[in-house]
């Protein structure tokens, strides 16, 4: 198991007595207590980072293989690493990229500018890979808001395709702030407002629009998703998972809590490279 404290340091505990086997430390003398929101066990490495760097250090002794910083900077704490056959895809803010990086050797492999009309001043959640295409969402701070879900080609770092999400008022703010999801032909994100919308992964075309929860007032809903077998579980602010047909964007099911509000999902494969994991609070 690792344990990821401030993004400045990260240490191998060893299970059975929950001893610490190693500890690698970052090389920045401050985290501004915002650091990368995951690491990733990628190729031969481990990855982690803080707000402006990113690390692959050994899994057996945590010994450091690689420091890397983006081609155009910019900050991580608004992503977290996701791997895929060896590549580290990451995100930043300010300005707004989206990186492949080889995870054994810390080589950039290519960055995407995912801003709008030239204006850098937002971030990118966290990506996913789907099917040789790894998709992103921005929010960036315009007035209002405004933001978009993205098709990166995976091993070029061409920008396939972009939709901008499009306001319920001309005055609101349409971006997303949550991580999204992609599988089976098929991207998944929600906006601000809290409508999900499910795209072609190849095209970007709209391929079905669900609603936002039904009775929640609140102007800004986060509904974070995840695809498994074939439907997509949807958190939300108000407190309801629900799932929708991943073709279809149909409704099949709803949990409702109103004790808790559910921030985020848990990744319900919790093995190989991902294992990230939230809750309700």
């Amino acid at each position: 198991m690792y344990t990821y404290r401030s993004g400045l340091a990260i240490s191998a505990v060893r299970l059975s007595d929950r001893s610490i086997v190693w500890s690698a430390s970052a090389d920045e003398a401050f985290d501004n207590g915002f650091p990368l929101k995951g690491t990733a066990r990628c190729g031969d490495q481990v990855v982690f980072g803080s707000s402006g760097a990113l690390y692959g250090v050994s899994p057996t002794n945590g010994q450091r293989s690689w420091r890397w910083q983006g081609s155009r900077r910019g900050f991580l704490l608004y992503t977290a690493p996701v791997c895929n056959a060896g590549t580290i895809f990451v995100g930043t803010g300010r300005p707004m990229f989206m990186y492949a990086i080889d995870a054994n050797t810390g080589r950039e492999l290519w960055a995407a500018d995912l801003s709008i009309g030239g204006v850098d001043d937002g971030f990118v959640t966290t990506p996913q890979f789907s099917d040789g295409v790894v998709v992103g969402c921005t929010r960036q701070f315009t007035d209002p808001i405004t933001g978009m879900i993205a098709g990166v080609d995976a091993n070029t770092g061409a920008v396939l395709w972009r939709h901008t999400w499009s306001p319920e008022l001309p005055t609101r703010n349409a971006s997303c702030s949550v991580s999204v999801a992609a599988a089976d032909g098929i991207a998944v994100g929600a906006a601000d407002d809290g409508r999900v919308f499910g795209l072609d992964l190849r095209t970007g075309a709209l391929r079905w629009t669900a609603p936002k929860i039904a009775g929640y007032v609140t102007g800004r809903d986060e509904r974070p998703v995840w695809i498994v077998d074939g439907v997509v579980m949807v958190g939300s602010l108000s407190g309801v998972v629900t799932g929708l047909d991943l073709q279809t964007g149909t409704e099949r099911w709803k949990s409702v809590d109103t004790d808790r509000v559910i921030t985020t999902i848990i990744d319900p494969s919790l093995s190989g490279d991902r294992g990230q994991f939230t809750g309700a609070n």
